[in-house]
């Protein structure tokens, strides 16, 4: 009988997600981040000149101070959704897929294989202007996606489909054919058990 054993682990000798490639998105997803930026804060500077055409009369030596925060603020967010661009990024392993983002906090998100319920390919109406797709995978549980991947063209988003749902289908199969194995020597017990003479079982019973 095999005892229970709970032995330390080496920290040092952990995998290092520095030692990851990661894959960035394509080059048109960046002009379409960046494009959706800039379309949003124009948008907001003609909110913003009118609320300041009409605080003018009321208030006109407050509209200047409104304008130096105001501009510098819209231009520091689209520099930072440049930099966004190649702070993004997926890296696909054998057991698991990795993607990471964020330029003020970094985050990395892994997903396993044999936490995978299904996986799909969107496509926006932004995202049809520059032939770019979004892998959303979903794990069991979860009504909404627990990783997208975003940016990538058709050819590389069905490949990653197609290698994660065949992961994962593997990895079902696999438990399924443990669990037959399981239950095949479960039963060849309870055979052997039953097959032993009635006086044995007696015999055992009375000694216990």
């Amino acid at each position: 009988m095999d005892l229970f054993t709970n032995q330390q682990i080496d920290i040092d000798e952990l995998p290092r997600m520095r030692n990851v490639d990661y894959i960035k998105p394509q080059k048109s997803y960046l002009a379409l981040t960046v494009s959706k930026s800039i379309v949003f804060w124009l948008f907001l500077s003609g909110m913003f000149m009118l609320s300041i055409f009409a605080a003018n009369q009321e208030f006109p030596h407050l509209t200047p101070y409104a304008k130096w925060v105001f501009f510098p603020f819209a231009i520091l967010s689209i520099i930072l959704t440049w930099i966004s661009y190649y702070k993004r990024g997926h890296a696909l392993r054998a057991y698991d897929i990795i993607y990471k983002e964020g330029v003020l906090y970094n985050n990395i998100t892994t997903i396993s294989f044999n936490r995978v319920q299904h996986c799909e390919i969107s496509q926006g109406p932004l995202d049809q202007l520059f032939d770019l797709y979004t892998l959303k995978v979903f794990t069991a549980g979860g009504q909404s996606s627990d990783l997208e991947v975003p940016g990538l063209d058709k050819e590389t988003a069905n490949g990653l489909k197609e290698y994660i749902v065949d992961a994962t289908a593997q990895k079902v199969s696999k438990d399924e054919q443990e669990n037959d194995s399981n239950a095949d020597s479960l039963d060849a017990s309870d055979q052997a058990i039953d097959a032993l003479p009635y006086s044995y079982l007696n015999l055992s019973s009375e000694e216990e």
